[in-house]
């Protein structure tokens, strides 16, 4: 027969594509996370979204060791990331990718479908109109962690985001955030409630009606921290504030970023500010006060 004969590849050596649909394994992922990784994804769910900045402040002593350690999270599709707006210079901002994901539900012992996460959701973060309240609500935590951190001797036990508070309440309640803080002279829990001057009075007063109905429930926390944009706001809302049946005290976003282990917190029916374990410390003298008068 005429022609030169066709070369062909040896069966045994052709490239098979991968299937299509196949989901990557996290199983060579346990060698490779450490227990900080694992716990910046918790965050990434509890909490949605983090700029590297927030990243460092908790996590990391140095910017340049953040980015580099975010960067193989998010080449291993652990994280995503985004920058807001055309700006060259912006930082990114980092979200929970699928596989992260699935690693948070194998964490918990639970199925990723009892996650209730969604890769859409996550994705449609940046495009949310409450994306900067999120990351406003994130700084202040952020800001007392890392205050802790350097102090050294206060600690952050725990931190819930407004989901969690939803669920672990049955919707009674829809706080922006739940914290315990530790210290030397005590620990208080408490609700985080972050106004960014867009609330009416008569909203403020119906959170308040809400808090009522659960302040004699076992484990309810023993104080309501409002913050507010700027001081005129904050006095203008005090007019129409009342304790719940738990302490109430207010901040400034700025004054009680800068320092929130100071004395940053004005309680209702006080002039004078305190720091969060004496609002602790309020809330007790208060409640011994209404024992006394029974």
């Amino acid at each position: 027969m005429g022609g030169a004969s066709e070369r062909r590849t040896p069966r045994h050596k052709r490239a098979h594509p991968r299937p299509l649909g196949r989901r990557p394994s996290i199983l060579p992922l346990t060698q490779r996370l450490t227990p900080r990784d694992l716990q910046i994804l918790e965050f990434c769910y509890e909490h949605r979204v983090f700029s590297i900045n927030q990243v460092c402040d908790m996590f990391f002593h140095s910017i340049k060791i953040a980015r580099r350690r975010m960067l193989i999270l998010t080449e291993e599709e652990l994280v995503d990331r985004f920058k807001r707006g055309n700006v060259r210079n912006r930082p990114h901002h980092y979200i929970l990718d699928q596989l992260g994901a699935r690693i948070i539900a194998a964490h918990k012992g639970i199925t990723f479908r009892e996650l209730r996460w969604s890769r859409e959701d996550a994705q449609a973060l940046p495009w949310r109109a409450d994306l900067q309240h999120q990351l406003d609500n994130n700084e202040f935590f952020v800001r007392l962690i890392a205050a802790c951190r350097r102090e050294g001797s206060h600690h952050l036990t725990q931190w819930w985001g407004e989901r969690h508070c939803v669920r672990d309440w049955e919707e009674a309640v829809q706080p922006d955030g739940f914290a315990r803080l530790e210290g030397p002279s005590g620990a208080i829990e408490f609700f985080f409630e972050l106004d960014r001057g867009t609330e009416s009075p008569s909203r403020l007063q119906a959170k308040l009606v809400r808090y009522e109905d659960i302040a004699q429930l076992d484990g309810c926390p023993q104080a309501l921290l409002f913050s507010f944009p700027d001081p005129e706001r904050e006095v203008a809302a005090r007019k129409r504030l009342h304790n719940p049946g738990i302490t109430l005290a207010t901040t400034v976003f700025d004054i009680a970023n800068a320092d929130p282990l100071g004395a940053v917190w004005l309680p209702i029916g006080s002039e004078r500010r305190i720091t969060l374990l004496d609002v602790e410390r309020e809330t007790g003298s208060g409640r011994r006060r209404e024992t006394d008068q029974q």
